[in-house]
């Protein structure tokens, strides 16, 4: 079993109780893992990790440009290519909801609005969150939370939200979720395109890979990324100051926030 989880690119405020955070999310996907769902895996750590307020993601979402918070969150199942996901949600639990749409099984995003305009928490918060689960039989799941950019404009909807884009996974190969600016993903389908990558390279190798793909193809590249393939390896890398991280498999756990080329586990 392998799990990792990120709690999002950029110059990164070094608090060790985000580290904590994201160790603890990470035992509670790893618990989840070795029952054999990668679903509930990301799901839960994912849950933890908004309800900590530490991060641009549940309770530690940022505020629009009106003023107030829309979150969006999205899970992929790798074994069927099931997707659940929601975009401008303005309270409760954005992973959770994208749950229920996973489970319902007739659409795959769901956009909400609605008269709450709950304010968001500020500036000092660390970044978009995600999560990726793969069991020993090749089962993976990925998954995506955050507030978003903060003062974005009112409705704008990130890759969080968008399956292929920032979150991918397929069983027998593996899965990814991704931080950083969500519209460079979106353009450039950069999930979907690190787990194709994973078929014939490790998991570090394929997302520096990708990265300079699209670099090259759209001329800029503020991201970060986590993944794990259906060898049970662990990477994590990005192109910014840092990028909070915390991998664990058997017998292994290592959380960071400076990753310097990357990690492979």
């Amino acid at each position: 079993m392998a799990f990792v989880v990120h709690g999002g690119a950029g110059k990164g405020k070094r608090d060790e109780k985000a580290l904590d955070v994201l160790l603890k999310a990470a035992e509670i996907g790893l618990d989840y893992s070795l029952k054999g769902s990668t679903v509930d895996a990301v799901v839960e750590a994912l849950y933890y990790v908004e309800e900590s307020g530490l991060f641009n993601a549940g309770k530690g979402s940022v505020s629009n440009d009106a003023g107030f918070v829309e979150m969006d969150a999205g899970i992929f199942r790798g074994r069927d290519r099931a997707a659940g996901a929601v975009a401008n949600l303005r309270e409760g639990s954005a992973i959770r909801k994208a749950l229920e749409v996973l489970n319902d099984g007739r659409h795959v995003l769901i956009s909400y609005g609605g008269i709450v305009k709950k304010l968001g928490t500020g500036s000092e918060k660390l970044e978009t969150i995600g999560a990726v689960s793969v069991t020993k039989d090749g089962d993976a799941s990925a998954a995506a939370s955050t507030g978003g950019i903060r003062g974005k404009r009112a409705g704008r909807i990130g890759d969080s939200a968008i399956p292929g884009a920032g979150f991918y996974a397929i069983k027998e190969i593996g899965g990814t979720a991704l931080t950083g600016i969500g519209e460079q993903n979106m353009r450039c389908l950069t999930a979907y395109r690190i787990v194709e990558k994973m078929k014939t390279n490790d998991p570090l190798k394929a997302i520096k890979t990708v990265f300079a793909d699209v670099k090259g193809e759209i001329g800029q590249l503020n991201q970060g990324a986590i993944a794990a393939d259906s060898r049970l390896r662990v990477a994590a890398y990005t192109t910014e100051e840092a990028m909070p991280v915390c991998l664990v498999k058997k017998g292994i756990r290592k959380c960071s926030f400076e990753l310097g080329e990357g990690i492979l586990l």
